[in-house]
């Protein structure tokens, strides 16, 4: 949701005489509007494509434990997100999929626990939510179900706004990491792909 404040700002100045007022004066009018009080900036070139071969099936096979919440590709950080606000604010987030092969979200055991974000802050991986994002009016206008409903909240983010510190802006990194165990009920083929697209969507949390 957009927050629009607008200010409108009037300066007059008098030249007093030191023997009468003039009659001369003037004025100066300009207005301030805020099309956007928070910028979104999200750098997805550190997740790269995944393959699975046959090294990879053996290494899965091999995870202590079971087959478990795994890190996509390996544990250095995937997605970096900025928020720069001038305003507090919430950050959500969601994934979607396509697929050759399999159906979607049908094949998946619990499309709600797939694919997961974690780093330092949040503890322990956190699961996204299966919701495809649609662009409103603006580029980050999100106009679908309610956030807090359709999306995960991403809780390591303070939400204060943060325009007015010495370096603006407020920055997190994720790794990505996904649960292969939730295409146990697919019948998967070689050739078989999924197009995994992770969105951010940050929304003014005080309005």
């Amino acid at each position: 949701m957009w927050k629009y404040i607008v200010v409108g700002i009037m300066a007059a100045v008098l030249f007093l005489s030191l023997v009468a007022w003039a009659d001369t004066g003037g004025t100066a009018e300009a207005t301030l509007t805020f099309s956007a009080v928070i910028n979104l900036i999200v750098d997805g070139s550190g997740w790269d494509n995944l393959t699975i071969d046959q090294p990879m099936i053996a290494a899965i096979a091999d995870t202590e434990g079971g087959i478990g919440v795994i890190d996509w590709d390996d544990p250095a950080n995937d997605i970096t997100v900025t928020v720069q606000a001038f305003t507090s604010f919430d950050v959500y987030s969601s994934y979607y999929a396509t697929s050759t092969g399999l159906s979607l979200p049908g094949d998946l055991t619990d499309e709600n626990a797939f694919v997961y974000l974690n780093n330092g802050d949040l503890g322990s991986a956190l699961a996204l939510k299966w919701a495809q994002v649609f662009a409103g009016t603006g580029p980050f206008d999100y106009t679908g179900t309610p956030a807090t409903t359709a999306l995960t909240l991403l809780p390591d983010w303070t939400g204060t706004p943060n325009m007015f510190s010495v370096t603006p802006g407020e920055t997190h990194n994720y790794n990505v990491q996904w649960d292969p165990g939730q295409l146990s009920g697919a019948e998967l083929n070689t050739g078989d792909s999924m197009d995994v697209t992770i969105y951010f969507v940050v929304t003014d949390s005080s309005t």
